[in-house]
């Protein structure tokens, strides 16, 4: 990591430990961490929140799907 990073909000101290500890120890704090606030978010966000990730995952792929399906032509038959 850069010597320039500065870091900020609250995961301050978890920049800090990446940037002098290295990577893994950063990212063992980091997983406290979440687990902390993560705790403090009621149930029901976290699933709406869940649901609605989900369901624009689904949207985006058919879309996908319908855009690819729309290049590919079947030509008429002749049965004369």
């Amino acid at each position: 990591m850069s010597s320039e990073f500065t870091a900020s909000g609250f995961f301050k101290d978890v920049a800090d430990v990446t940037v002098k500890e290295g990577s893994v120890k950063g990212l063992a704090l980091l997983k406290q961490r979440l687990q902390l606030y993560l705790f403090m978010v009621p149930e029901n966000y976290i699933i709406a929140a869940v649901v609605d990730y989900v369901s624009q995952l689904i949207l985006h792929s058919k879309e996908v799907m319908k855009r690819k399906l729309d290049y590919i032509t079947i030509p008429e038959l002749d049965l004369d």
